[in-house]
Order: C-alpha cells, then structure tokens, then sequence
C-alpha cells in the first residue's frame, strides 16, 4: 500500500486562513486523553479575504476536512472521533462546516534516508498496516498521512485544495518507495 502526507496545496493562496485563539482550541487537547475538552463545536473567525475558496481540507493551523471530505474520510475510519469546527468569512458573509478529527498517531523511522533526498519521511509499514489516515509524531510538524485508497477516493470526488506527498516505506529491512507487498 502507498501512503502520503497531506497538507493544504501550496499554491491555493485564497484557502481560509483561521485566527487562532487558543482560548476557543487549545492544541494541546487534540490527544486521545484531552479531546473532550474541545467544545463539541466551535465558531472560528478566518482572515478577511474576498476571494477565499473554502478548501477540503485546511493544515494550517489545524487539520481540518470539509463536510464532503469527512464524509469520504469516514467510509474508511468509520469510528474516527471529530469535532465540529464553523468557519466564518466576515467578508463573504458565508460559513462552513469542517470536522476536526482526533487522529492515531505513528512514529516515523527517519525523516532523512539519505543526503539526495533530505527530509523524505520513512515509516514503518507493518506499524501503520490497515490504517487509512494518521497522523505521524517526531516529524518536525505533526503531519497527517493517508492511504493510497483514501487519497484516490478524495480525488475522484474533486478534493480541493489537496497536496500530496508520497511516503516511503520500510519493510523488513530495506526501504522501498510505493508498495510494499
């Protein structure tokens, strides 16, 4: 199975931009013991834009899937838990419903395999086997990582706003790009 990191496309420069409050979020509560401290929802303010584009999916303060996307999301991880988050654009006068999910988490081996590919993220296969999307800890971001299926599943159905990034795996004890089998 491949995988790969996901994060808000680059060059998607209209994609909603919270103002982050950590009194309405704090990060620290997204873990499996503190979750149920984050309101079951919560209404968060976005940077005035008049072209912003509600993506399907928003990193860059927290990771957050839009209605659609979650949809899609849980098909794959039915017992995913998630928080509801509302965007709201002043500017536009509009508001989206997105999910916060609380995500496992899976330690990389390396994050830099050798001196032509710095950085390139290297997991474990048999630690992250039959799971779809997770989020991987130790990397010098907490970075969400989703499967093959999942990734083409949110494709097909027209994602916006997606980067991908493959990620190698290691089995046994040799590291492959793509799949492992």
């Amino acid at each position: 199975m491949k995988y790969f990191m996901m994060e808000t496309d680059p060059d998607c420069i209209t994609a909603p931009q919270i103002i982050y409050d950590q009194y309405q979020i704090d990060r620290r509560n997204i873990t499996s013991v503190d979750f149920h401290k984050i309101n079951k929802r919560t209404l968060l303010y976005i940077k005035r834009d008049k072209n912003t584009i509600f993506t399907d999916v928003i990193t860059n303060t927290f990771l957050l899937f839009s209605t659609q996307a979650f949809e899609i999301i849980k098909k794959y991880e039915p017992h995913i838990p998630s928080k509801q988050i509302v965007l709201l654009d002043e500017e536009n006068r509009r508001t989206e419903v997105y999910f916060l999910p609380l995500l496992l988490k899976a330690a990389p081996i390396s994050e830099n395999i050798n001196d032509k590919q710095p950085n390139k993220l290297v997991l474990q296969s048999e630690l992250i086997r039959d799971k779809n999307i997770f989020w991987v800890e130790g990397y010098s971001t907490l970075q969400p990582v989703i499967s093959l299926d999942l990734a083409e599943s949110l494709l097909r159905r027209g994602a916006r706003g997606l980067h991908l990034t493959e990620v190698s795996l290691r089995t046994d004890d040799y590291i492959k790009d793509g799949d492992v089998r």
